[in-house]
């Protein structure tokens, strides 16, 4: 879905999204995203807050991530 995007707003609206829905499906696609030097500072800071929305939810299966 992500990869669909075709610009960093159209990522971080779509970020928002995620989080908000808060599903823990996207836990692995978000934290490989994260680490990806080739997103924007803006993207990836998106992508940690959606995850700690996430993280509300399914506490533990994010801590596994942030002790990587």
């Amino acid at each position: 879905m992500l990869e669909q995007a075709e610009s960093d707003h159209e990522k971080i609206l779509m970020l928002k999204s995620i989080g908000n829905f808060g599903s823990k499906d996207f836990i692995s696609p978000l934290s490989r995203m994260a680490e990806l030097k080739s997103e924007s500072v803006e993207v990836r800071t998106q992508v940690i807050w959606a995850l700690r929305k996430i993280a509300k939810s399914f506490e533990k299966q994010v801590r596994v991530i942030n002790n990587l």
